[in-house]
């Protein structure tokens, strides 16, 4: 069976449960009594220098050793000790010490069974100091402890988390956010529950104001909806909506801005509404390139703001001095690329990274730029300064491309190498004037 209909089974069948479960639990409140609105036109924001933006940089070379190896940072958890990362492409969980030391290696296929990156999620425990990993094919919750070891008694899911998202644990809280299934007819609903400790729960339907129409290919493969600032604040975005929404370490929530974009970013008006466009939405941004459908993410830490859009612009914004900053026109320092892979913040620090797979791009830039050079100088020698071969010195010209200037001696380094992880780069905001 392939993967979107695997899941759209899971869908169909579970969500009928979530649905009438839902609708006998007391309704949670969202408070939108000091919503900011911020309007970003992402075609017109500046971008600046990074050393305009950060006050220090350091980069944290994850160690490479045949366990630890891998390509892709697809999530990001910091802990007080830790960084996490899991790469969907192998199902493997990676933990490191912040000096970037290797701790360990956790093969999901190896040691639960699991077989497919997209039917689950993963979450901290910060009370058990654990990583958890829900699956629904097995109704389990597995917990593993930073030292990878599987902790005894794996929790039963249940059905109306079966149709799950995402989760964060906030202190005495569980937040599940899901897509459930109308009892009635084949339209689906963004439905966010909370759950305390004792099992008390409420919930809230997210689209209340209107009869959203669409179906599961709508929903654009959103498996991440929460956001996280290590020491900092908890949000919640999610498709089809602009709102950012805090949740608080008491657990209420709050509505605290609304993202406004020009009419030729968004789509219409009637988008979620009109059944002409069901089944249909996700062909229409391939035909309509640069829509935004939500936020993809948001960390904040006092004035600072990152906001990530679904059309993968990284917007900077300081609620105090009210600059915006389109980080995909900032260019880091060590290898002169700008800051687009955003993973996440920690306190008043922005986490991104160095791939291994950018640097050997580079380095092949810079094997053909010399070749194209030692070319050029034959030619000239032989012909006279640009004279000769016009056709020749034009293709010289359009193949070579100035590769990027690596100022990090120790990337160069790493850029001859056979392999080396992604490299974890932390940049430390400035307090703004």
């Amino acid at each position: 069976m392939k993967e979107g209909s695997l899941l759209f089974f899971v869908l169909i069948i579970l969500g009928v449960f979530a649905k009438l479960q839902a609708q006998e639990l007391p309704k949670l409140t969202i408070r939108a009594d000091s919503v900011d609105t911020l309007r970003i036109n992402p075609d017109q924001l500046p971008g600046d220098y990074e050393s305009e933006l950060f006050d220090s940089v350091k980069l944290i070379f994850l160690e490479t050793v045949p366990e630890s190896e891998f390509k892709d940072i697809d999530r990001l958890f910091i802990t007080n000790e830790h960084y996490i990362i899991y790469e969907a492409r192998t199902l493997k969980i990676f933990v490191f010490k912040k000096n970037g030391s290797f701790q360990t290696s956790i093969s999901l296929s190896k040691r639960i069974g699991l077989r497919y990156g997209l039917f689950f999620n993963l979450y901290l425990d910060k009370l058990r100091e654990c990583i958890c990993v829900m699956d629904p094919g097995q109704k389990k919750i597995f917990s593993f402890d930073y030292q990878g070891k599987l902790l005894d008694g794996s929790v039963g899911l249940e059905l109306e988390r079966l149709n799950f998202i995402d989760r964060l644990q906030v202190d005495g809280f569980f937040f599940d956010f899901s897509y459930y299934r109308s009892f009635e007819d084949s339209r689906y609903f963004p439905w966010l529950l909370r759950t305390d400790f004792q099992n008390k729960k409420d919930s809230i339907e997210m689209f209340q104001d209107f009869n959203a129409d669409y179906s599961i290919s709508d929903i654009n493969s959103t498996f991440r909806v929460f956001s996280e600032t290590k020491n900092g604040r908890m949000f919640l975005t999610h498709c089809y909506d602009f709102g950012i929404y805090e949740i608080n370490p008491n657990g209420s929530l709050n509505k605290r801005m609304e993202i406004v974009l020009p009419a030729n970013h968004v789509v219409p008006k009637d988008f979620l509404v009109n059944q002409l466009y069901n089944g249909k939405r996700n062909s229409y941004f391939l035909k309509h390139n640069g829509l935004v459908t939500h936020i993809k993410y948001c960390y904040s830490y006092k004035d600072h703001w990152i906001i990530g859009l679904f059309n993968n612009s990284t917007i900077y914004f300081n609620q105090r001095t009210s600059e915006l900053i389109n980080l995909s026109q900032v260019k880091a320092n060590d290898n002169n690329e700008s800051y687009h892979k955003i993973h996440g913040m920690e306190e008043n620090a922005l986490l991104t990274e160095v791939s291994f797979t950018s640097l050997m791009a580079n380095k092949e830039l810079q094997d053909r730029y010399k070749k194209s050079q030692i070319e050029i100088a034959k030619l000239d020698e032989k012909y006279g300064k640009g004279k000769g071969l016009e056709s020749y010195r034009k293709y010289l010209a359009k193949t070579a491309k100035m590769p990027a200037k690596i100022n990090s001696e120790r990337l160069l380094k790493i850029q001859k190498m056979d392999f080396h992880n992604p490299i974890l780069r932390i940049s430390y905001f400035k307090e703004r004037k």
